[in-house]
Formats: structure tokens, sequence, C-alpha cells
């Protein structure tokens, strides 16, 4: 409903005449769904901070692997580095009973939250790679209409298939409601747009900073007890995103610097040929 006035104000075309790009929003409507509704199962039933760890840690792992299956995006080293430091960083956080001693591992309800978790990750990773597939050919607001609209749709219907909904909605979480829908369209908006400009993997491992806000709000909002271990996991997380910030930083610098050289030498050359033109 949001994005309806955005689409009409910028008059942007939602027609689909690539058939694949069809397929491509339909599939990314339908991870999305499976996506959210994991989410939402995982939430009630594990600290933010952890899930949010999860996320950030295996995301850029599952967009590195599909990226580099469907668009042949290859990785850069320290991107490697970083899904290496995410992937230990996820497993402190989640403390498998074959790694851990058993006073250490989570509870079973926690443990299932933490695989509803990953299977939220594989739908969010897919999503990435068919915004960056789609770069170019549709606009940002037609792809966040289309994902949207259908993740919208079949939530509703199962939705109506798995429980009948509540309408009475109390006004203190109607308005916390209306605040996720806010901020995950930003979000969405923010994301795709990175995603035009970035490589996929990129954009994932950059966007870890969420993990310290997270935690935040588990210890002064929801009054989490954390494990100690939790915070070592976060922070070899965080480490992966600080290796590919300083790289991505060198790299655009590296770019610009080359970008400045060049210039002078296609001045150069252009007055010559205006001089030899004159003669």
């Amino acid at each position: 409903m949001v994005l309806v006035p955005c689409v009409i104000y910028r008059k942007i075309d939602l027609r689909l005449d690539n058939w694949k790009d069809r397929i491509a929003l339909l599939g990314n409507g339908a991870v999305g769904a499976v996506a959210c509704i994991s989410l939402l199962y995982a939430l009630p039933n594990a600290p933010l901070g952890n899930i949010n760890a999860i996320i950030q840690g295996t995301l850029s792992v599952f967009t590195a692997i599909l990226a580099c299956v469907f668009l042949k995006e290859m990785s850069r080293p320290s991107e490697l580095v970083a899904s290496l430091l995410n992937a230990i960083g996820v497993l402190i956080i989640t403390r498998p009973p074959f790694l851990v001693p058993a006073h250490a591992a989570p509870s079973s309800k926690e443990t299932m939250a933490y695989i509803l978790t990953i299977v939220a990750v594989v739908g969010i990773s897919a999503g990435y790679v068919i915004g960056r597939y789609v770069r170019g050919r549709l606009h940002v607001f037609a792809v966040m209409f289309y994902n949207s609209s259908i993740v919208a749709v079949l939530n509703c219907v199962l939705m109506v298939i798995i429980r009948p909904p509540s309408w009475s909605i109390p006004p203190r979480a109607a308005s916390f409601i209306i605040g996720v829908c806010v901020s995950g369209l930003l979000s969405t908006w923010t994301r795709y747009k990175s995603l035009q400009l970035e490589s996929a993997a990129t954009v994932v491992l950059l966007s870890n900073v969420q993990i310290i806000i997270s935690y935040l709000a588990d210890i002064f909002i929801f009054h989490y007890t954390l494990h100690p271990l939790d915070f070592v996991g976060a922070g070899v997380v965080v480490m992966g995103s600080v290796v590919v910030s300083i790289s991505a930083y060198r790299k655009r610098k590296q770019d610009n610097d080359a970008n400045d050289e060049n210039i002078p030498d296609e001045e150069k050359s252009l007055r010559e040929e205006e001089e030899d033109d004159e003669y």
C-alpha cells in the first residue's frame, strides 16, 4: 500500500516483458514468505542478538555461494576470510552439542529457533541474489512492489490455513506493527538500492552492524541473560565485517586513484587532437 503512491508518482513501468524476470520475482516473493514465517516463529524463542548474528553470519556464506552459482560473481579473498569468521562465530553462538558440553548448549526450543533462522537465511540470501540479477532492467520500487505483494498474498493464505486470524489488536501492538512495516520498507529499499551499486556478498557483510544494535536491545529492552559465548561469537562475526569493510574501502580508494591518474592523460590527448584539427 505504501509503495503504490511511490510507483504512481515516479511513473514506474511494472510490466515484465522478460519471462525470466517474472520467474525470478515470483521466486523472490515465495522465498521471502518462507523467510518471513520462519523468522516469526524463531524470534520469540531466542535472543534477538543471537538470531541477528546467525542471520548475518550465515547470510554471507549462502549469498556468496548462490551469487557464484547463478551470477558468476566470484568472492574476493577478504570476503572468503570474512565468511569463514562468520561461520566460526555462528558455531560459537549456536553451540551444537557435538562441540560443547551439554550444560553450555542452548535449550531445545532455542535450538529449533536457530534452525528456523537458518531456513530464513536461505530465503533471504536467494532474495539478495535475485535482486542483484534483475538490476538495470527493473526499478528498485518495481522489485519491492512485486516482492511485497507476493509475500503479503502468500502470508495471508498461510495465515488462514494454519490459524484463523484474530483482528482484535491492542493499540500498543498496532503501533509496533506499523513501526515494523515502516522500518521494514526502508530496510528493503536501502537493501535493493545497495545491491545495484555493490556485489551481493559485500552488501551482506557490511550490514553486520545491526548485530550490535540487537544485543543492546536484548540487554536494555528485553532483559535477556546472555551467555558469555554469545558475545564472543558476535564479536567474531563483527570482525568479519571489519575485514570486508577495510577491503572495500581500499578497493574503492584504488579505483578512485586510478581514475584520477587517467583524467590528465585523457585531457592531454583531447587537447592534442584539437591542436591537430586546427593545423
